[in-house]
């Protein structure tokens, strides 16, 4: 799953701060179900695609 788009802009369709979305790129923070979802409607993808694709990564390390 690769969605090209600048922290600002997932800031934006997020509501998100961009200085968190920041710190979860670096691995700072685990995000709650809430920045989940709102991450997948920034993202403009399913929830559940979201949660597959986490799946996937933490399963095949």
């Amino acid at each position: 799953m690769s969605k090209q788009m600048s922290q600002e802009d997932l800031s934006n369709r997020s509501s998100l701060d961009r200085g968190y979305i920041s710190d979860l790129e670096l691995d700072k923070h685990e995000p709650g179900l809430g920045t989940l979802f709102a991450l997948a409607i920034g993202l403009d993808i399913d929830f559940m695609d979201l949660m597959q694709a986490i799946h996937e990564y933490y399963k095949n390390g």
